[in-house]
């Protein structure tokens, strides 16, 4: 379990594709399942998300994507929190 306290960045490199499944999981509440997604492969593009601070939760890969092994060469995923001095 972690929490996101601050608005962030999140970079990716997208190249299409399945996505994973997955199930968001929070204290208190009904684990919420985000099934795989099949979409169309195509050439790499990096997307930038903007991303409000989250409560505590936590992420559980309930099985990889298909194609995983074909793009394992490709940048991760970064998330960039900002933070600020207070």
């Amino acid at each position: 379990m972690h929490h996101h306290r601050w608005p962030s960045l999140a970079i990716d490199w997208d190249t299409g594709g399945d996505s994973a499944h997955i199930r968001y999981l929070r204290p208190g509440q009904p684990a919420k399942d985000i099934p795989a997604v099949e979409s169309a492969t195509h050439k790499g593009v990096w997307e930038i998300h903007w991303m409000k601070p989250e409560p505590m939760h936590s992420i559980e890969v309930v099985s990889p994507p298909k194609d995983e092994m074909e793009h394992a060469s490709d940048p991760p995923e970064l998330r960039i929190e900002i933070k600020v001095r207070q």
